[in-house]
């Protein structure tokens, strides 16, 4: 049954009831929630929250002021092991700890995101999709390990591939494109956004043939000039970078940009339009 047969159940079984039944049936459902839910079905009932089982924007604007602020951390922990598992090893294991429940927080956002969409609040799920997806993490090294992190800080991209989190990145990045695809009605204003957000790390590889089957011919074009320019443009401040030092910092990152920029590109040239 698709939700829109199983609406259309619904609302025929409210038609065959009284405002007092309607009541009944809502108090008797309010009396078996857990406890701990009871304040935010009361908050989703004034119009305060939307979804029951997310955080509010009050809370989801607290979290991201402490990730930037250092207040909310990712733990390194290293160590040298000479054997694992009763078996001669001869080398580094290394961990990242999520002890604040930070990646528990996010995915409940994300999944509260999803249902904004299948609302129809297009708007704000796109704003908490934004505020939440460029999230950086400070890393910081434990006490105990035996050495310090290669790296500074934790994006979400690091968080999945690291299994800190797991994340369905092609439904991701559909529901992302789809609310701003709601909202913005200039193409190449939406155009724009979509190549911002194609180019961020964590979307590499993903499915992107939803935004084909828009058929929005005029938007795919532009999106394919633009994704020709920011190739152009990136491989020319590659090239430039190279001659003064060829292995410079952030080499292998502009490399492999350079090669998925090449990826989209193809992809939307092989659009029939």
């Amino acid at each position: 049954m698709t939700l829109d047969n199983y609406m259309d159940k619904i609302k025929t079984q409210l038609k065959t009831m009284t405002e007092r039944e309607k009541d009944e049936w809502i108090l008797a459902q309010v009396k078996i929630i857990p406890e701990n839910k009871l304040e935010d079905v009361y908050k989703s009932l004034i119009g305060i929250k939307k979804i029951i089982n997310m955080p509010g924007r009050d809370e989801i604007d607290k979290f991201c002021n402490m990730v930037a602020t250092g207040d909310i951390v990712i733990t390194y922990y290293t160590y040298y092991a000479e054997f694992l598992d009763g078996h001669y090893y001869g080398d580094w294991e290394y961990y990242y700890r999520d002890i604040q429940g930070a990646m528990d927080f996010i995915l409940l956002v994300i999944n509260g995101c999803y249902k904004l969409v299948i609302l129809q609040e297009y708007q704000e799920a796109a704003e908490i999709f934004d505020q939440i997806l460029k999230l950086k993490f400070l890393i910081e090294d434990d006490p105990e390990s035996e050495d310090v992190c290669c790296e500074d800080y934790m994006d979400l991209y690091l968080a999945n591939s690291e299994g800190l989190i797991s994340i369905d990145k092609d439904w991701l990045l559909e529901n992302y494109i789809k609310s701003y695809m709601c909202i913005i009605i200039d193409n190449t204003v939406l155009a724009l956004k979509i190549v911002s957000i194609l180019k961020m790390k964590l979307f590499e590889g993903c499915d992107i043939s939803f935004i084909v089957k828009s058929r929005n011919n005029n938007l795919l074009n532009i999106v394919k000039d633009i994704l020709e320019k920011d190739l152009v443009n990136l491989e020319k401040e590659y090239i430039e970078k190279q001659s003064e030092d060829e292995y410079y910092m952030g080499y292998y990152d502009d490399k492999q940009q350079i090669e998925y920029l090449k990826l989209l590109v193809i992809a939307f040239e092989e659009i029939n339009l």
